[in-house]
């Protein structure tokens, strides 16, 4: 039998679930606050060095807007999925929320290999 596939938003939201049982706030209201509110998910062609076209596949989320504007930043890697992007989305919401920073969490990731590309190809599929 095969171990279950692990999703990290599922492990942020565990966690998040064992903080909020030690406040008072509505449960409504806390489930509100555990969902992302956009996620989006996208492909876009991008040329390589050698000319060739390279299809890139990209993730946004931004977790919460109850504070605008939502801040966060992107990571490039080659593993990077949508449920890794919503996590750290997640945990960019509460971490401003914690620290008392006026803004929503978002985070972005784009399905390269950083290290294996030129800068040139990097800044394309990046501002893509």
């Amino acid at each position: 039998m095969s171990e279950p596939t692990r999703s990290l938003f599922g492990e942020v939201m565990q966690y998040f679930d064992r903080a909020a049982g030690c406040t008072a706030f509505d449960p409504g209201l806390l489930d509100q606050v555990k969902g992302c509110n956009s996620v989006y998910r996208m492909s876009f062609p991008a040329r390589r060095d050698d000319g060739s076209i390279a299809v890139i596949e990209a993730f946004r989320t931004e977790h919460s807007h109850h504070r605008l504007p939502p801040k966060g930043g992107s990571r490039d890697s080659p593993d990077v999925t949508e449920d890794h992007v919503m996590a750290l989305a997640a945990l960019m919401t509460f971490k401003c929320a914690l620290v008392d920073v006026p803004f929503g969490g978002v985070k972005g990731g784009v399905r390269i290999d950083s290290r294996a590309s030129s800068p040139g190809f990097r800044e394309r599929a990046t501002r893509r």
